[in-house]
């Protein structure tokens, strides 16, 4: 039985792969790594050092695509095509929230209309990704064209670049009782907010959520905020499923569809909170309402995303059974 880093190594390595070559892909690979491995056993390495040999020596797993395919991943040389990757990433998780909100900030500062905020927010989005995209692929292009990669990489691969987590089917405890909750949170607030609320009225509590919604669609949310801490319990006791990740998914639309739609249209939160809502200092020419249904609908578009991206489980690596343990025979 090979360790979990060749696993984690596998599943890196066939991923730039077609799909339907990935089973041989990795069968290939999963042969070629048992023999190196036994043949540094029997020249007296122990298994974890014998592995890690191996792997130093066939190099990056981003680049066996491009080996087994005998042409380059793009428009990047293979050698270059890890750090291109890695900038990207980082780059889109930090330029893009910046841009998005000070976009916020100028649409809210000029007085604009919920509208307005949420389309300035998101075109300054879609832009800085474009951006990025763009100039940073076109730098690394240029770069190859003038400076052809070397052979080998000029920082040398090593086991410690694979993905730490991974040969998981389930998510952890933490991340279950996050997910859960999450919606029983969601549950409590619905309740709450109708009775504490930091406006009041003739001595009433005035909540936050628009009354009128309680004919139908804040008792739907709840109930499906409610299914989703039941599938978030499945998964952390049975792992996910095909079924369990559609459910998933459905579930977290018909939660962010119907919430953001009322925000949208001006119907989820009580206009009395928001008349209500004193901000001494506030001068903008935008009112706090505005501001505070944009920052929401912002929140759960973000959320559900962010969620959506989660649904797809980190899991092992699937092209090629693991090798079964071999009995010695006398």
């Amino acid at each position: 039985m090979l360790s979990s880093t060749v696993e984690r190594y596998l599943e890196v390595a066939v991923a730039g792969v077609a799909p339907g070559e990935r089973e041989d892909a990795g069968r290939e690979l999963r042969d070629a790594i048992e023999e190196g491995v036994s043949e540094r056993i029997e020249a007296g390495l122990d298994e974890a050092a014998a592995v890690e040999a191996v792997l130093a020596e066939f190099g990056d797993p981003l680049q066996f695509a491009a080996r087994y395919r005998g042409r380059p991943l793009g428009l990047i040389s293979s050698v270059r095509y890890p750090a291109w990757r890695t900038l990207v990433r980082l780059l889109l998780a930090i330029v893009v929230p910046i841009c998005a909100g000070a976009a916020f900030a100028v649409e809210v500062a000029h007085g604009a209309s919920v509208a307005e905020i949420l389309g300035g927010a998101a075109l300054a989005a879609v832009e800085a990704v474009v951006h990025v995209m763009f100039w940073t692929t076109l730098a690394f292009v240029l770069v190859d064209r003038w400076w052809p990669a070397p052979a080998e990489p000029e920082v040398p691969w090593s086991t410690a670049y694979l993905p730490v987590s991974s040969g998981r089917t389930r998510p952890g405890r933490v991340e279950t009782l996050l997910w859960a909750g999450s919606a029983v949170a969601g549950i409590a607030f619905a309740f709450a907010q109708r009775v504490v609320s930091p406006c009041s009225a003739e001595s009433a509590a005035v909540p936050l959520l628009a009354p009128a919604g309680w004919a139908f669609w804040w008792p739907f949310v709840i109930v499906a905020l409610a299914l989703q801490a039941g599938a978030a319990i499945a998964v952390g006791r049975r792992g996910w499923t095909a079924a369990l990740r559609v459910s998933a998914f459905a579930l977290d639309l018909a939660i962010a569809l119907p919430l953001l739609w009322l925000l949208v249209s001006g119907q989820a939160l009580n206009p009395v909170f928001l008349d209500a809502l004193d901000w001494g200092g506030w001068s903008m020419p935008v009112s706090p309402g505005d501001v505070l249904v944009a920052a929401l609908f912002m929140t759960v578009a973000a959320g559900t995303a962010w969620r959506a991206a989660c649904v797809r489980p980190i899991r092992r690596f699937r092209g090629a059974a693991p090798a079964p343990a071999r009995k010695d025979r006398d």
